[in-house]
């Protein structure tokens, strides 16, 4: 019984301790419970903490990646604004290196021809020479609908179209100097819209049209002007535009050029009193017409006509007044003989004249009507009448009276003779000698004319 309660109060005592044993525990897990729920709360904190820093971290990393991404496509869009922006600097400056060689090509041609019209022009004669070349040029330089040139008058009081090249102008082809402003100003004048600028008025449509007129001035004479239209302002630009002065410029010289050519011809082949041809022409025309009748197998005819009485005229009124005679007489040959005719003072009061290709019925009959025209002169000095002029006229007429120059003036100056012999103010033909006849292929003879008419 002792062991049995020994063995019971053994087994309380162990319940006892295990009961107390299992409160330790459970305290004892109650803490740790306590612990590891603090430990779980610190590392939840610290964990929360570490992945808001992550977070932020990430974000951070987010915001530098799309800033590194911005920037580097921002570069590269730079990049390619630049490299487009560089091809399109090099891509304008070829256009332009292009449009220039284009224009430079141009201007090297048009200055080719500008030189070839230059060449041409120093080589022209006459004027109508220098027109035509200026016809044939002047489109070629100038890329405009239409053109003239315009020259004034001798009498200075009209200027009117000597060439012309394109369509139709719209400018007059007859106008006064006054209804040009570039010859009013002496400057060129643009006219490039109608209802805005200043058109001249010869200009009969000045609507919807550029138009250009540049005076053309030589040595401080203004002879014209150069007239340009176009009815696209675009066609005509500034280095057109300097062109056309040049083109002006060159114009102005070679009129200038030729018409003093002409005086200085005139000069040596005129009789500066009566503005007839003088003895040196003569001789030359001569020789060249007997040539050319003898080529051809016409005639020609030879006139020598002398004032009568023209001594006595002199000494009654004076030298002024003979001087003022000779100048109306060779003023009358120049109006009514033809433009095929030549009329030459061969000295004093001596005249020639040579009909080419004309019957002798016409020769005649032009020279009666010369004869009454000098007897119908009614000529006056300081109010004085000077009288009734008449003049004696002597005809021969090739191969018929003379096959030479020398012979031809010779069988002429005799029927002036005989004119003369018989009463003045008539008209005789000389006689026809057979040795006078000429001999086919003979050529005339080199003499000078050795004979003249006396009063």
């Amino acid at each position: 019984m002792a062991i049995g309660k020994s063995y019971i109060d053994a087994k309380k005592f162990d319940i006892a301790t295990s009961v107390e044993t299992l409160a330790q525990t459970k305290v004892l897990m109650d803490q740790s419970r306590a612990l590891i729920g603090k430990l779980l709360t610190e590392e939840s904190r610290h964990l929360s903490t570490y992945s808001e820093i992550s977070r932020g971290k990430l974000r951070s990393l987010k915001a530098w990646m799309m800033l590194t991404g911005f920037a580097f496509i921002a570069a590269l869009c730079l990049a390619f604004v630049q490299s487009y922006r560089e091809i399109s600097q090099r891509r304008k400056a070829e256009l332009y290196l292009l449009k220039n060689q284009r224009q430079n090509v141009t201007a090297v041609h048009k200055l080719s021809l500008m030189g070839e019209m230059t060449n041409l022009l120093q080589s022209c004669t006459t004027i109508k020479e220098a027109l035509n070349v200026i016809s044939k040029f002047a489109p070629l330089l100038i890329p405009v609908e239409a053109g003239a040139l315009y020259l004034f008058r001798e009498s200075r009081n009209l200027v009117e179209i000597h060439a012309q090249w394109g369509l139709e102008l719209s400018s007059e082809p007859v106008f006064e100097p006054h209804d040009c402003w570039a010859l009013r100003r002496g400057e060129p004048h643009i006219v490039d819209d109608g209802e805005q600028s200043l058109a001249c008025r010869h200009l009969q449509v000045s609507k919807d049209i550029f138009s250009l007129c540049i005076p053309i001035v030589a040595q401080g004479d203004v002879l014209g002007i150069l007239h340009l239209e176009s009815r696209s302002r675009n066609a005509v630009g500034e280095p057109e535009i300097a062109l056309a002065h040049n083109l002006a410029n060159e114009i102005a010289l070679a009129m200038a050029s030729i018409r003093m050519r002409e005086t200085l011809r005139n000069l040596s082949v005129r009789d500066s009193l009566t503005g007839l041809f003088n003895r040196h022409y003569l001789e030359e025309s001569l020789q060249r017409e007997l040539a050319n009748a003898e080529r051809k197998n016409r005639q020609l005819a030879l006139v020598m006509l002398d004032l009568d009485y023209f001594k006595n005229f002199n000494d009654r009124f004076g030298h002024e007044a003979g001087d003022m005679l000779l100048s109306e007489v060779g003023a009358l040959l120049g109006h009514k003989l033809r433009s095929s005719d030549i009329a030459c003072r061969l000295g004093g009061e001596e005249f020639v004249l040579i009909f080419c290709e004309t019957e002798p019925e016409m020769v005649m009959q032009l020279v009666n009507q010369l004869r009454e025209g000098i007897a119908a002169m009614r000529l006056q000095s300081y109010g004085q009448s000077l009288g009734q002029i008449t003049a004696s006229f002597g005809l021969a007429f090739y191969p018929m009276h003379g096959n030479t120059m020398t012979g031809l003036m010779r069988a002429a100056d005799q029927a002036l003779y005989k004119a003369k012999a018989e009463g003045r103010n008539r008209v005789e033909i000389a006689e026809t000698a057979p040795h006078q006849i000429p001999l086919k292929g003979k050529k005339p003879s080199n003499d000078g004319p050795d004979s003249s008419a006396g009063a």
